[in-house]
């Protein structure tokens, strides 16, 4: 087992080249995520936090220097996972590929079919891409899909314009 200094010392240095991802934006997401899949595992973070009993998760990545939520982070980790670990890839071999794009891969994304994904996430254009991906979710081609339509309610942010489905379901009455 790794003596606590070299453990400390190594999620030191693994929080430095987060902070630096991060800096760098777009291009270091990949690496940013395998980053912080590195500190959360065994709770690496915390040598960097320091050993406080309230202090978690939440807030290191609440830190100035990290600033992410939860989600964005989970998601960051995610990407990571299914691509680097995984799928064995290196993360130089698929920064140029849109973020979102890979985000949305990591559900159906396989070692069989990753070569045809990945090209397809990196050279399509966005119409051609998301086809690839519900035939690749689905298994449906949707050139050849007898379309069965339903209605679906939208609402709308009169401020902001948000929009969002309606919950399904007798809306509840009012109490009195």
């Amino acid at each position: 087992m790794k003596s606590l200094k070299s453990r400390s010392e190594q999620a030191h240095g693994w929080y430095e080249k987060l902070v630096l991802c991060l800096r760098a934006g777009s291009g270091a997401w990949v690496a940013a995520g395998l980053y912080l899949s590195k500190l959360r595992k065994d709770n690496a973070y915390k040598t960097v936090l320091g050993e406080h009993p309230t202090w978690g998760w939440d807030d290191f990545l609440n830190q100035p220097e990290i600033s992410l939520p939860y989600s964005t982070a989970s998601k960051l980790m995610r990407v990571a996972e299914v691509f680097v670990e995984k799928l064995g890839l290196p993360d130089r071999a698929i920064e140029h590929i849109p973020y979102y794009r890979l985000k949305s891969l990591t559900s159906c994304i396989t070692s069989e079919n990753k070569d045809e994904l990945l090209e397809s996430a990196e050279h399509h254009s966005r119409a051609d891409f998301e086809r690839v991906l519900i035939k690749a979710s689905t298994g449906i081609d949707q050139d050849f899909c007898a379309h069965r339509f339903r209605e679906v309610t939208i609402q709308e942010c009169e401020v902001c314009h948000v929009r969002r489905r309606k919950p399904y379901g007798k809306p509840k009455e009012k109490s009195k």
